[in-house]
């Protein structure tokens, strides 16, 4: 993959680098051809309103989200979002594709690389995650947590000659859906993760077809064995494993994954890629607490 961009000077929070930073796949990761229901931010104001959208279209990619299913998603009635739309067009927030559809726009990018400074991990998570590829063969993701939900915010392809590209950079998911966004619901506290299950499970019942029991069920299994596993929860035939990364306080805050082919993964080649991402994931939080990064 080609090197990501040196970040700018400006202070934004975590949330919008999650929803802006990084790169674009071409490969959808949603075989259902559906967008995402995001988390919505509190408030009903106006600002309130754009991020929800905003957050929207980060999840849809270069091809943009037509008005109707923006409109259907967040909520909101069609005049309202379309009027919104127009403002974010206006501030090159958003763009209109050649399809009249919508997606990000370049200020959002720039938005990104500058917020980078303040919250990217992916300088000091790049090396390992370009070992943990190199050294499995397969595709390897970084996940941080950005509230319920799970952001990519890098990958690196291995050298297998069938890679699995389950997520585009800068999708998001609920907490629970896939390795890392697993590895990461089950290491949070007791109380913690149960509030996040709770908010998270209709959704995951509507789109993913996963019950509460299933998720509690999952998060015992990898609690137990010290790393998440998945397999055809997103897309049939694809499996996932994925460990979490802590921060200097112990505290969960991305996690590493990798994805690959079902037929591929044996019981003996789980435990070899287990322990691979966990010593990558030691080594970057060692790398954390050297570097001070918070």
């Amino acid at each position: 993959m080609r090197g990501f961009p040196r970040p700018g000077q400006y202070e934004l929070s975590a949330q919008w680098t999650c929803v802006f930073a990084g790169d674009r796949a071409l490969t959808s990761e949603d075989p259902r051809g559906t967008v995402d229901r995001m988390e919505k931010p509190v408030g009903e104001g106006p600002l309130s309103r754009a991020v929800s959208v905003l957050r929207l279209l980060a999840n849809a990619g270069p091809a943009g989200v037509a008005l109707t299913e923006i409109t259907q998603q967040v909520g909101l009635p069609h005049a309202t979002v379309h009027r919104l739309l127009k403002q974010l067009v206006s501030l090159r927030l958003v763009r209109r594709t050649d399809s009249r559809r919508y997606a990000l726009g370049v200020l959002t990018f720039e938005f990104g690389l500058a917020a980078a400074q303040s919250f990217d991990l992916r300088g000091i998570c790049g090396p390992d995650l370009e070992q943990v590829a190199a050294e499995s063969g397969h595709t390897a993701y970084l996940t941080v947590r950005s509230g319920n939900e799970a952001v990519c915010v890098d990958r690196r392809a291995g050298s297998f000659p069938i890679q699995v590209i389950a997520l585009n950079i800068g999708s998001r998911r609920p907490l629970g859906i896939g390795g890392g966004g697993l590895a990461i619901l089950a290491s949070l506290e007791d109380r913690e993760r149960e509030e996040v299950i709770d908010s998270v499970k209709q959704v995951l019942a509507e789109k993913w077809a996963m019950s509460e029991a299933e998720v509690h069920d999952l998060v015992r299994r990898t609690r137990r064995d010290g790393y998440a596993l998945i397999h055809n929860t997103i897309t049939v035939g694809v499996s996932a494993l994925g460990v979490p990364v802590r921060d200097s306080l112990n505290r969960v805050v991305a996690a590493l994954s990798i994805g690959t082919v079902s037929s591929q993964l044996s019981a003996a080649k789980v435990r070899t890629l287990s322990s691979l991402l966990r010593t990558h994931a030691l080594a970057i939080e060692a790398s954390m607490r050297s570097t001070g990064v918070p």
